[in-house]
């Protein structure tokens, strides 16, 4: 063996190698360089460097059997060990070498200094410094006003229908959204989500306008048109800087699923090409899936993804949505995306609308079938980490969940918001912020997603940027009623009532118990009392008693008539709902849920009664320790609350003990609202709440 490795050297095989090499990484700098200016497509460059890696061996071959000699090259077999001259061509080959690798480094040194272009918001073709760093920071996620676009970043506008059906025009939503999902797969692009792109439907804003404002360096437009047993999807990729053509195709096919897919992984595989997208062995198995083969289950399934869209649909859709569903699974009960989709809606009506725990039951079984029939789609995993999330609140289980399903989706932005929440109710604040300024990226112009970004800011104190992110949200979505109340929260949070009642005293279409609550407690702090009238008169009759907490109007209306000094009006409103809690099966049918608008605490608090606030605190903790887990995020409420009822009960020492575990967890950014609780008029010279105040003041 030591003989083979001598004549290895003798040879000079090593320094070929070397030189072969150093040659090679400078004639692909150059063809890198070069191709693109003959506007040479990519696969050029490809075929450049597998031509160089396949002519190693050869290099090697021929390096072993010839040498050179004063009279050229000749086989190394006929020249006699005394005619031999490779130590001097060793050195040559040395020179070579050294003068190679110094090109080399030249040419990195000015790559990286001279050559490298300076980052320019209006250029496409530079990457934002910290889009190659971690993604850890607040900076990391600029808003949208201030991204610019990058060169893994798409938008797939909405596709227009082309049918002359106008019901056809859910399929066109339909393919649009299925290209958003498998393209979200990819991991080398970053797609923005539906929501943000559905604002440019049939829109005339041009295209440079609207990649601006999405952060992205290319758009998609497409259209479809269904006629019989025939489809026709034509698309065009645009850069987004030049408002050129990178690439254009058109797909005449028979309707059928099959072709429908395909349609799908042409396309996907093409942007992937126009934006030298390398994709991975992974990336290329997901694009190979098909969901279904029936064209009857699809166009069903295709109806329920429109209907359940969190954050912008509600009650009704969902429950059709379930509909859809079932009939997707009638047509296949192998379309395992369709259970998925049933078990999430069922899991959304739980959560926001009455928490009926027969949704739990039939979620779960949905559930139970995706993941028999396909248990590692992005589908089924997010749907089993909703379950976790809102039907067993076993935060650790969902965020396991979420991880295998960013693997397989790296850049869904519903799978890094969910995340991000998950990671909320768990306590864990910094990656709260990480995953939705990571949705946000991803999202940009959805103001679900902002509020919660805002809110989150706020809670824990940081009030710039929270105002930052809420102005945004509200350029997004002015006249929803959930950026007015979150908005007034943001306020309230500051501390500042005023602006908080200024903010949410204005009716929006069609709000909900919530929003009428935020009015009449906004109204409360303020202590005005054409306010406090005024948002009582507001709250329509039909709406002031939900099922899941029936007693919400009154215990409000009670501080209201305190507020304003109506103390004998109070009072008699408050046995009067005594009566009813004492006589009633189910007093409290929202328990200790985070979302409550009132918990078993509150009326006991009111009433002075000391002995019932602590055998409640002691019922709930009881059932905390029990159930294992604790809602970081869902618990703010509730510490308030009993806080707030033992103030009211005449303990301050144990209201302030519960005051201090919500200082520990968010900071002393807690002081504000407490300063204009009406709860806590009574303790303002304690010494605890002098020692809050004080440390609020230090920030």
């Amino acid at each position: 063996m030591g003989n083979f490795f001598q004549e290895l050297r003798r040879r000079n095989l090593f320094r070929v190698a070397g030189l072969y090499c150093v040659v090679s990484w400078i004639l692909i700098q150059i063809g890198a360089a070069v191709f693109p200016a003959f506007e040479a497509p990519t696969w050029v460059l490809k075929v450049f460097i597998t031509v160089i890696a396949l002519g190693f061996p050869f290099a090697m071959i021929f390096a072993w059997a010839f040498e050179m000699t004063p009279d050229g090259v000749k086989p190394t077999k006929n020249i006699k060990p005394g005619d031999s001259i490779s130590h001097i061509t060793r050195r040559k080959l040395d020179y070579v070498i050294i003068g190679g690798l110094g090109l080399v480094a030249a040419l990195i040194i000015a790559d990286n200094t001279i050559l490298r272009p300076k980052f320019d918001p209006k250029n496409p073709n530079v990457p934002h410094p910290q889009f190659t760093e971690s993604t850890e920071s607040l900076e990391t996620f600029l808003p949208p006003t201030d991204m610019t676009t990058f060169n893994d970043t798409i938008a797939v506008l909405p596709f227009v229908n082309r049918s002359v059906r106008q019901e056809d025009a859910y399929f066109a939503a339909g393919i649009h959204d299925d290209l958003l999902t498998q393209l979200s797969k990819i991991s080398a692009l970053q797609v923005i989500s539906r929501t943000s792109v559905m604002r440019y439907a049939n829109t005339e804003t041009p295209i440079p306008e609207i990649a601006a404002k999405l952060g992205v360096s290319v758009i998609l437009e497409g259209s479809v048109q269904r006629s019989g047993e025939r489809v026709r999807i034509n698309v065009q990729l645009i850069d987004g800087l030049t408002d050129t053509h990178l690439w254009a195709e058109k797909y005449n096919r028979k309707l059928t699923t099959e072709n429908l897919f395909e349609i799908q992984e042409e396309i996907t595989l093409a942007i992937a090409d126009a934006m030298e997208a390398v994709l991975t062995g992974k990336d290329l198995a997901l694009l190979k899936e098909q969901p279904t083969h029936s064209i009857a289950a699809y166009d069903a399934y295709i109806r329920g993804q429109l209907l359940s869209r969190g954050g912008i649909s509600g009650a009704d859709d969902y429950i059709g949505a379930i509909k859809a569903y079932d009939e997707a699974v009638a047509e296949d009960p192998n379309f395992a995306a369709a259970y998925a989709g049933k078990a999430y809606s069922e899991l959304y009506l739980y959560w926001l609308y009455g928490r009926d725990k027969s949704r739990i039951t039939q979620a779960d079984k949905a559930l139970q079938k995706a993941k028999e029939l396909a248990p590692n789609a992005v589908e089924t995993l997010l749907a089993e980490a909703y379950y976790n999330y809102w039907g067993l609140l076993d935060y650790a289980a969902a965020d396991q969940v979420l991880n295998q399903a960013l693997i397989i989706a790296p850049n869904n932005a519903d799978l890094w918001a969910i995340k991000a929440y998950v990671a909320r109710r768990a306590g864990r604040f910094n990656d709260t912020i990480t995953g939705l300024e990571k949705a946000h990226r991803l999202d940009p112009l959805k103001y679900i997603i902002a509020q919660e970004l805002a809110s989150t800011y706020s809670e824990l104190g940081m009030f710039t940027q929270a105002r930052d992110m809420m102005e945004r949200a509200k350029a997004i979505s002015p006249a929803s009623q959930w950026t007015r109340a979150f908005d007034a929260h943001i306020w309230w949070q500051r501390g500042d009532a005023d602006k908080a009642w200024e903010t949410i005293n204005v009716l929006v279409d069609n709000p909900d118990v919530f929003y009428y609550k935020q009015m009449l407690y906004f109204a409360i702090l303020t202590r005005n009392k054409d306010n406090i009238e005024f948002a009582l008169e507001t709250w329509p009759k039909e709406k002031r008693a939900p099922k899941s907490a029936p007693e919400t109007y009154n215990l409000l209306k009670y501080w209201a008539l305190r507020s304003i000094g109506d103390v004998e009006s109070a009072q008699k409103l408050l046995r009067a709902i005594n009566v009813r809690i004492a006589a009633s099966e189910n007093p409290y049918p929202s328990g200790w849920a985070a979302n409550a608008p009132y918990f078993p605490v509150t009326i006991p608090g009111l009433s002075g009664d000391l002995r019932k606030v602590g055998a409640a605190v002691r019922d709930y903790e009881k059932a905390a320790r029990k159930a294992g887990v604790t809602d970081a995020w869902g618990e703010r409420d509730i510490l308030s609350a009993i806080a707030r009822a033992y103030a009211q009960a005449g303990d301050p020492d144990a209201a302030f003990a519960y005051i201090e575990k919500l200082t520990d967890r968010f900071g002393p950014a807690q002081y504000p609202r407490i300063s204009i609780d009406p709860a806590f008029d009574n303790l303002r010279q304690h010494p605890d709440y002098l020692k809050l105040k004080a440390a609020f003041e230090a920030l």
